[in-house]
């Protein structure tokens, strides 16, 4: 074991260590925030409620986002504990592919998001602080910015749902330990 810092077991060989899952099972937890929010703000009608709603969709977003750039520093810090028994070439060149698009998806769309609420000249804040002005209302880009984060968040949700059917098969099917090492 890997102790880095006193008394909190940061990785071990077995599985990921206490920060690397609750950067997961944050992210997790906030994507499908994110997810929930957007669709119960559609059976809404337009009053306090639902833009209260769209807030939280907006603000998990942004925690995606924010959580994403330390995720990412703390995976090139520390390496994934091994797969055993171990992937083939393929699937491990799979699970990358699989893992990369996870990531460029949780990058994108929060970005998108953001852009799109500001072409129409909707000011941005995240938790509390105004984000700078990256596109001005009036660029015309506000329905393609809309459409391809709406496109986008929807391949989002059909990755998550073949990572989670993976995890299953890997545990089930193949049973290696690739979903206990995020439960440790």
């Amino acid at each position: 074991m890997d102790f880095k810092i006193s008394s909190i077991n940061i990785q071990n060989k077995q599985g990921y260590g206490a920060i690397a899952r609750v950067l997961h099972w944050g992210m997790a937890f906030l994507v499908v925030l994110a997810v929930c929010a957007i669709e119960v703000k559609g059976l809404l009608p337009k009053g306090p409620l639902r833009h209260t709603v769209s807030i939280w969709h907006f603000q998990a977003g942004l925690c995606v986002l924010f959580l994403l750039c330390i995720r990412i520093v703390w995976r090139l810090t520390h390496p994934a504990p091994p797969i055993v028994p171990p992937l083939s070439g393929l699937q491990q060149r799979l699970s990358g592919i699989g893992h990369l698009s996870l990531y460029a998806l949780m990058l994108i769309l929060p970005i998108l998001g953001v852009l799109a609420r500001q072409s129409k000249g909707n000011a941005v804040d995240f938790l509390g602080y105004m984000l700078p002005v990256l596109l001005d209302k009036g660029s015309g880009a506000a329905s393609v910015l809309r459409n391809l984060h709406s496109t986008l968040g929807n391949v989002l949700i059909g990755l998550v749902a073949i990572h989670v059917a993976l995890t299953f098969y890997h545990h089930r099917i193949r049973k290696d330990n690739t979903l206990l090492r995020m439960l440790r």
